[in-house]
């Protein structure tokens, strides 16, 4: 499966852009303009992103990216019609995190043991045989952190451990009754298709990764 992912560095833009520049009187009005005129292409960049797909999926995004952007990745891959698109930002309001405690399907701390990950869904799928876990029963699929800027390899979710996952709104293509899931079969047939979305949050680092996957 090939994926197509981009990747915009605000501030590697920014630096290429200022050593580009001719020096002179106007240097500070350029800069300045140049500024704008990133952010502006940033968010042409991110709408149309966000058009890719209903509004329903993106609602809990920013409306528009600012100096506290830190990245955006995205858009989908081709062959199997998957979208997904992350936003990581500066965590400049952290109110915002006690609603999100309020207001969540599922919360996960990135080191737990027992989640379902969207990578998973390729390895149970080639491994259908695999020893089924039956943790996995009630969890939701989440993205897979590993293009992220804090990856950890040590855990599933491929994100850094400071990291707390809230799940906001997933719906699965078939609604199987987690009695009746046994084995991997059952559960990838009740997950065969479906969206998942939320935030990823570090208080330690001060950033929130705002999410969504549609397969």
């Amino acid at each position: 499966m090939r994926q197509y992912l981009c990747s915009l560095k605000l501030v590697l833009i920014l630096l290429t852009l200022h050593a580009c520049h001719n020096k002179g009187d106007s240097r500070l009005s350029t800069s300045r303009d140049s500024g704008e005129s990133i952010m502006n292409d940033l968010n042409q960049y991110y709408y149309t992103l966000k058009t890719m797909v209903d509004s329903d999926y993106t609602q809990h995004f920013p409306n528009i990216l600012d100096s506290n952007n830190l990245g955006i990745l995205g858009p989908p891959t081709d062959n199997d019609s998957i979208y997904m698109l992350e936003v990581t930002n500066k965590l400049t309001e952290k109110n915002i995190v006690e609603d999100y405690k309020q207001n969540n399907i599922a919360l996960y701390s990135a080191s737990d043991t027992c989640l379902l990950p969207f990578q998973k869904f390729k390895s149970l799928r080639e491994h259908i045989h695999m020893r089924f876990r039956q943790c996995l029963v009630n969890k939701y699929p989440i993205p897979n952190f590993v293009y992220s800027d804090y990856f950890d390899n040590s855990t599933q979710s491929r994100l850094s451990k400071d990291f707390s996952i809230y799940v906001l709104e997933s719906e699965p293509y078939k609604n199987i009754a987690d009695s009746l899931i046994t084995n991997n079969e059952m559960l990838l047939e009740k997950w065969k298709s479906g969206f998942s979305r939320g935030v990823a949050i570090s208080l330690k680092r001060e950033v929130i990764i705002y999410w969504v996957i549609i397969w």
